[in-house]
């Protein structure tokens, strides 16, 4: 394993990541957990992020690196926060994007 690789907690990793291009056809059928007059707060969970056809992953010596752009080492890795996006209700060609930030705690979101 590379010794330079960046080491972060999955909040510290998120807080970096720009999720503006992610988008939703039917957002409500998503884990809507609030709702304000132009976005409904989702929760999300780290396997939807994993998921995603630009993340790559691996565990390695024990250690899971995550690449998004940067591999980065995930320091405690079973230490995984509550994760929410806001998503914003008007639609642009009927889809509905998020704000592009990843979220900690519902208050963050407001």
């Amino acid at each position: 394993m590379n010794e330079e690789m960046e080491r972060m907690t999955w909040t510290e990793f998120l807080s970096r990541c720009d999720i503006s291009e992610w988008n939703w056809t039917f957002p409500l059928e998503e884990n809507v957990v609030k709702e304000t007059e132009g976005c409904w707060i989702v929760q999300i969970y780290i396997e939807d992020i994993l998921n995603q056809p630009d993340v790559f992953w691996l565990v390695e010596d024990g250690n899971l690196i995550i690449d998004w752009g940067i591999p980065t080492v995930i320091e405690n890795p079973d230490d995984v926060p509550d994760i929410f996006v806001r998503i914003w209700k008007t639609p642009v060609h009927e889809r509905y994007f998020s704000d592009g930030l990843f979220y900690f705690s519902i208050d963050e979101t407001e």
